[in-house]
């Protein structure tokens, strides 16, 4: 169960409200609850989030803690995640000064898989908030390439702070769908665990295209170690991005800045082809397949395989025997 749940609600202030403990979300909004304030709360060790944003409209969320998220996924500080295209919406929601910390998860979690053309346009602005020591400090998530959703997620003078993994996560968005903007952000001291880079894009397969549609405005990265600040996660062979604008400040561990304008030459270098195209996609009719052991009892090597992406082989014997 949640702290505090609301569903088809509107005209509602909570103040001061301390979630913790919870088996579920410290808070939960669904349905698209309209004209609904957040302040001055805190949400301290749930089990699943310490916010979810489900659905709201006029929303503010200002001044609260979100800390200590662990148990299932997403696990994230706050997580805004709309189930439906058309019930369900993100649109002028606004979180400032917030601090989420010490999260399993993210930070803030962005995912608007279920949004597209028919749905009310993206409106969410998160400023002067400060996401530190989380697996990651955001990550955007948008699986769409067409029908997409309208209208923008901005963070404006956010700071992404020693997270484990990477200061700012982009999963898959493409440059059709809403404006993503990071306006006078930081990312300082991330990847304490290891992670490949500072701002790190996640396509999930192969064949998909890296995320696009991003405007870095002023980005300020500081390094603990030398690495790549932007990059792609996994192999992929599908398109470049061509939709990335922007400077980004970085400060290398020996103290040096380098100044990074983000054109077509930044982002061929980021983001490097080896020619490749997307290969098409193949069924196999399973039904089509006649395994024949030359060696009854015994074992057969299988000819070499070789795969450009993760894998799995199933095997069926029509009875169980030797």
């Amino acid at each position: 169960r949640h702290c505090l749940d609301f569903t088809y609600v509107r005209g509602i202030v909570v103040d001061g409200l301390r979630c913790e403990l919870s088996g579920g979300d410290g808070i939960c909004t669904g349905n698209c609850v309209e004209d609904i304030v957040i302040r001055n709360c805190v949400c301290d060790r749930n089990f699943r989030q310490g916010i979810s944003i489900c659905g709201a409209k006029d929303l503010l969320i200002e001044d609260c803690a979100l800390i200590n998220t662990a148990g299932t996924a997403p696990a994230a500080g706050i997580d805004f995640e709309p189930d439906h295209p058309t019930l369900e919406c993100i649109n002028n929601c606004v979180m400032r000064n917030c601090i989420s910390t010490n999260n399993a998860g993210a930070g803030v979690d962005v995912c608007l898989n279920q949004l597209d053309a028919t749905s009310l346009p993206v409106s969410l602005r998160i400023e002067n908030c400060r996401f530190e020591n989380n697996s990651s400090g955001t990550t955007v998530r948008y699986r769409r390439t067409s029908n997409c959703a309208t209208g923008s997620v901005v963070f404006s003078r956010c700071s992404f702070v020693r997270e484990k993994g990477c200061g700012i996560g982009i999963e898959r968005k493409s440059a059709d769908a809403f404006k993503l903007v990071f306006d006078r952000c930081k990312v300082l001291d991330c990847c304490a665990a290891g992670g490949k880079s500072d701002i790190s894009f996640f396509p999930t397969k192969w064949s998909e295209r890296i995320a696009d549609g991003i405007e870095f405005r002023d980005l300020a990265i500081r390094q603990t170690k030398a690495r790549p600040w932007m990059a792609a996660n996994d192999v992929n062979f599908a398109d470049r991005p061509t939709a990335i604008t922007g400077r980004v400040f970085v400060k290398g561990p020996d103290g040096s800045v380098t100044t990074n304008v983000l054109d077509a030459a930044l982002l061929a270098r980021a983001f490097p082809s080896d020619g490749e195209k997307p290969y098409p996609r193949y069924e196999l009719d399973y039904r089509e397949v006649k395994v024949v052991d030359n060696a009854p009892g015994e074992a057969v090597a299988l000819a070499p395989l070789s795969f450009q992406s993760r894998f799995c082989l199933d095997f069926y014997v029509a009875r169980p025997g030797k």
